[in-house]
């Protein structure tokens, strides 16, 4: 019931949020996630909203971004976004493996699923970066 709030919540925040789409958006939902987990209760929550709130950036970053690209551009952005959603996915089932080979070895652990979401959000921010540089350099254009 707790996670259910939490992921509501999160949802709730990253629709109100005005992001200015920067890399100050991204240090400040570093900043909440690393508070939150230093408050040392309902971790695992900590980092799926970290992933949640990554997720959406991205996804509010890219579309961003395409509104101001020619036809050319987006196509390319697409081209692009597909090959890193097939190595995101990848990753991601590599993730889900060792912990799937981790648990059946040594029984589940609490910050198993703490880390996977923890290194999906950090794999989903390291595009977020990508794509901000992009949008930055787009925009001097």
């Amino acid at each position: 019931m707790l996670m259910k709030l939490i992921l509501l919540l999160c949802i709730f925040l990253c629709g109100k949020a005005t992001f200015s789409q920067t890399k100050q958006t991204v240090d400040s939902i570093e900043n909440r996630y690393q508070e939150c987990l230093d408050s040392g209760e309902f971790m695992t929550s900590c980092a799926v909203t970290f992933y949640y709130h990554m997720d959406s950036l991205l996804n509010r970053v890219y579309t961003k971004l395409q509104k101001g690209m020619d036809s050319l551009q987006k196509t390319a952005l697409k081209k692009e976004e597909t090959k890193w959603l097939a190595k995101r996915d990848m990753y991601f089932d590599k993730l889900e493996l060792t912990l799937a080979k981790k648990t059946k070895e040594h029984g589940p652990a609490y910050d198993d699923q703490m880390q996977l979401f923890n290194d999906k959000a950090l794999f989903v921010q390291n595009r977020v970066l990508e794509l901000l540089k992009k949008f930055s350099k787009f925009k001097k254009q």
